[in-house]
C-alpha cells in the first residue's frame, strides 16, 4: 500500500491482521502488527479476540514466535 502512496489507517491494519490470523498466516500478520505499533495505533477488540483464539487452541508455541514480543506475555497468560 505504502509503495503506491496510500498510508493504511488503524481500521485497515486491524482488518488485515484479523483476516491473516483467521487464515493462520501468523508470520504475515506480524508484519501488520508491527505497523500498528509503529504508528501507535491501538488493537481493536476483535483483533485481540482473534489473537487470543489463535493461541488458546493449544498451538500457541507454534505461532507465538511470529508475534511481536510485546504481545507474547499477555497471550501466554490467556492460553494457559
Amino acid at each position: 500500500m505504502e509503495e503506491n502512496g496510500c498510508t493504511a489507517d488503524s481500521l485497515t491494519l486491524n482488518c488485515i491482521v484479523r483476516k491473516l490470523l483467521h487464515k493462520r498466516e501468523v508470520s504475515k500478520a506480524e508484519v501488520y502488527l508491527s505497523k500498528i505499533d509503529k504508528h501507535n495505533f491501538h488493537l481493536e477488540a476483535s483483533t485481540v479476540e482473534s489473537l487470543v483464539l489463535l493461541v488458546s487452541n493449544r498451538e500457541c508455541d507454534q505461532y507465538m514466535k511470529f508475534l511481536p514480543e510485546k504481545y507474547r506475555p499477555v497471550l501466554k497468560s490467556r492460553a494457559g
